[in-house]
């Protein structure tokens, strides 16, 4: 008995070079779509992020026109993005203000001081 060379029961020791060959095409191609995909994924959380923060920053804005109230006729000077203001009653205290950028969009009644 030679324990050196085993013996094989089909007579075959290994893959075929076309065998290797579909099997390197099938992986890489499983590969090239999954890249894809990985790809797109990242590019849809990196536009989901900066509207996030678009709709974080006019909400910010917003919310400083209730803690400081803008005095009346002002056009409310703030950086980055000044909030518009139109009067929503004439002769009144009450301002119609809107703010945001073109992703995002906020309207709110504000009072001035």
């Amino acid at each position: 008995m030679n324990f050196l060379h085993p013996v094989c029961i089909s007579g075959r020791r290994g893959f075929t070079l076309s065998e290797v060959c579909v099997a390197v095409a099938v992986f890489s191609i499983g590969l090239a779509a999954l890249a894809c995909g990985a790809d797109a994924f990242v590019r849809l959380a990196a536009a989901e992020r900066t509207r996030v923060q678009s709709a974080t920053q006019a909400v910010a804005r917003m919310e400083s026109l209730i803690v400081e109230a803008p005095p009346c006729g002002d056009t409310l000077r703030m950086s980055p993005l000044p909030p518009s203001l139109r009067r929503a009653i004439s002769g009144g205290h009450l301002y119609y203000a809107e703010t945001g950028d073109s992703l995002q969009r906020f309207r709110r009644i504000v009072r001035c001081r």
